[in-house]
């Protein structure tokens, strides 16, 4: 076992670091469900310059696929006028069918009904066009392009501005649901039959937590640790985000895009002492929300669908000279590295660096205890 103290001072004070719990304590959660417009409902969408009303009818399940078409014909949806957009869902009927396996003695049943593709697009237009080129089916064979439903989502003043909204001292939580942490908000939904094909809900959730921070603990280093959050995660203090030291552009703040990677935050800028601090942690474990994919977190079989802040969550108070977290991501910093060079059943060689920080303004003489 490797123990490590630091003293501080001419009195030899020993460095005290605090951990709370704050799973233990009631957070509020909720999930973020937008209510879409579909603005192609109302307009004129033509494929090579017919209309073609059956992809706009409202009903996912009314499969139209061109006859005679040349390969690479374009659908176009004409909105009238220029439209702040924000997605574009192309659905596709797959007919009602059932399939039914097993692995191991473990047996499921999944049933699929319809699927979409959900295209993210920032831009203000009237037109929308696109084409499909080619559609394979799941063993490999081509099949006729099909399309039973286009949706073009509007930009809504809920987009606008909200996460600053959620995360401020002054939003009105009092209607959510209150949860302990650690916590899966799709725990319940996950694996279940859906009409859109998938078996767990993706989205954007938020979680707020008020914490007293004393006024004793002035002059004190205050951290947040995550231990895990699934997949991506962006945490507020008092409305201010803190920010990643990711070299990935971000469309909005960020704080961590990991899944079962640990982090921790420094927030003591951003602290009341005395009084209640808000704590709001925005989450999200879908594509084309507030933070870059990062190319994994598809496999539901592994777990990876899994939503929200999934392990626990510790408020660390440490002194002024302190080591640091092993916390690359985001803080930029390591505390101790310990690795073995050699063993043998008689004796063992090992290293470790330990690096010791003084967040104070006054120099002062460290000693370094290692046991």
């Amino acid at each position: 076992w490797l123990c490590l103290w630091t003293f501080a001072g001419s009195g030899q004070a020993k460095s005290v670091s605090t951990r709370i719990n704050l799973g233990e304590t009631p957070w509020k959660f909720t999930k973020v469900v937008r209510q879409e417009i579909n603005l192609a409902k109302d307009a004129q969408v033509c494929f090579d310059g017919k209309a073609v009303s059956v992809v706009h009818d409202g009903d996912v399940h009314s499969e139209w696929k061109p006859v005679n078409a040349q390969e690479g014909g374009f659908w176009t949806v004409d909105l009238g006028k220029a439209v702040r957009l924000s997605s574009v869902k192309l659905w596709f009927e797959e007919g009602d069918f059932t399939t039914v396996g097993h692995t191991g003695t473990v047996g499921y049943t999944e049933t699929v009904t319809a699927t979409y593709l959900d295209l993210s697009v920032k831009a203000t237009a009237r037109y929308v066009r696109f084409s499909g080129l080619k559609c394979k089916a799941e063993q490999g064979q081509d099949v006729p392009v099909t399309l039973s439903e286009v949706e073009v989502n509007p930009e809504t003043e809920q987009d606008q501005g909200q996460a600053e909204v959620m995360a401020s001292l002054s939003f009105d939580d009092t209607g959510w649901q209150t949860v302990g942490i650690p916590h899966c908000y799709n725990e319940q939904d996950t694996y279940l039959n859906t009409s859109t094909g998938e078996r767990c809900w993706r989205g954007e959730a938020w979680y707020r937590n008020k914490t007293t921070i004393d006024g004793k603990d002035r002059g004190r280093m205050i951290f947040l640790e995550f231990q895990g959050v699934n997949i991506g995660v962006a945490v507020y203090v008092n409305g201010t985000p803190i920010r990643s030291n990711t070299k990935v552009e971000q469309p909005e703040a960020v704080t961590h895009v990991g899944s079962a990677l640990p982090f921790v935050v420094d927030i003591t800028p951003y602290l009341r002492y005395g009084e209640e601090n808000q704590i709001a942690v925005r989450v999200s474990n879908a594509e084309g929300t507030f933070f870059t994919w990062p190319g994994f977190g598809t496999n539901e079989g592994f777990g990876q669908a899994m939503g929200g802040i999934v392990c626990p969550v510790y408020l660390h108070k440490k002194n002024k000279v302190h080591i640091p977290f092993d916390s690359y991501s985001p803080m930029g910093k390591w505390g101790t590295y310990f690795g073995t060079v050699s063993a043998t059943k008689d004796k063992a060689e090992v290293r470790f660096q330990v690096n010791v920080e003084n967040a104070g303004t006054e120099a002062c003489d460290v000693e370094l205890r290692t046991y």
